[in-house]
């Protein structure tokens, strides 16, 4: 399998545990303690983990989309649900010669991840709608996806376009960091920001806040955080997201803030 035949590769062990098992420790406890994935991504531990992961070619940087995923039999704490594309409206511009995805998702498990005993990927190889614009999510008739299960030290690569979902959580919490690539000879998916130093880190992780608070129903005092991070950053926000959004976003939470 490869990213240019299938869309997707699974490469084995090609990330050191030593640097898995740290962000996982912490994870546990950031769960145990604040009851939000997200605030994973200010550790130093994490970027570590970010920086040791193969890319397919040196022209591919992280685009600062992370997701840490932490999945269990009652709760999903990211919100995902059913087969997506990560990029629906992508054509095939987005798509290097020789059919290599412009962006991709490395998809790194912190633990054991199994269709049995945790909860582990499933994709579909690529279909007719891979490199045509639209929100196509409904699975093929008549065909199977493929599982893809993992473990620690694994890399899991899944192109923009390809139809993607994780299965249910059967046994223990399954916890995933998943960052997104892309290549920087395609102008229009270059990175709009970085995360370089711990201001933009936190910045970041304000924004997931926003991003993912509708779905998982978070708590007033979880959201007057973050807004208050992002009102504390106006000017740096500013020149590193889009100003329309974040408009809208800081208007929001100054009535959230006077309620």
């Amino acid at each position: 399998m490869s990213l240019e035949k299938d869309g997707y590769a699974v490469l084995r062990n090609k990330v050191s545990v030593s640097l898995v098992d740290p962000v996982r420790k912490t994870l546990e406890s950031v769960i145990e303690t604040l009851g939000n994935p997200q605030l994973l991504i200010l550790t130093d531990s994490v970027w570590e983990l970010i920086e040791s992961l193969p890319k397919p070619a040196d022209t591919f940087v992280p685009s600062g989309d992370i997701t840490v995923f932490y999945r269990s039999k009652d709760k999903d704490h990211v919100g995902f649900q059913g087969f997506h594309r990560d990029m629906p409206n992508a054509n095939e511009s987005s798509f290097l010669d020789g059919d290599v995805p412009g962006s991709y998702v490395a998809w790194v498990p912190l633990n054991s991840a199994t269709l049995h005993g945790s909860s582990c990927l499933q994709v579909y190889p690529k279909d007719k709608w891979y490199y045509l614009p639209g929100h196509h999510f409904d699975p093929p008739k008549g065909d199977a996806p493929v599982t893809i299960e993992a473990e620690p030290g694994d890399v899991v690569y899944i192109g923009h376009k390809v139809l993607h979902s994780g299965t249910p959580c059967v046994g223990h919490p399954r916890m995933t960091l998943a960052v997104v690539f892309v290549d920087v000879r395609i102008p229009k998916l270059v990175p709009r920001f970085c995360t370089n130093c711990r201001e933009e880190r936190t910045l970041l992780m304000a924004a997931l806040g926003l991003y993912y608070r509708r779905s998982l129903k978070w708590s007033e005092s979880d959201l007057r955080l973050f807004y208050q991070i992002l009102l504390s950053q106006e000017g740096r926000k500013k020149a590193l997201f889009d100003p329309v959004f974040w408009a809208k976003s800081m208007e929001e939470g100054r009535c959230l803030m006077q309620d």
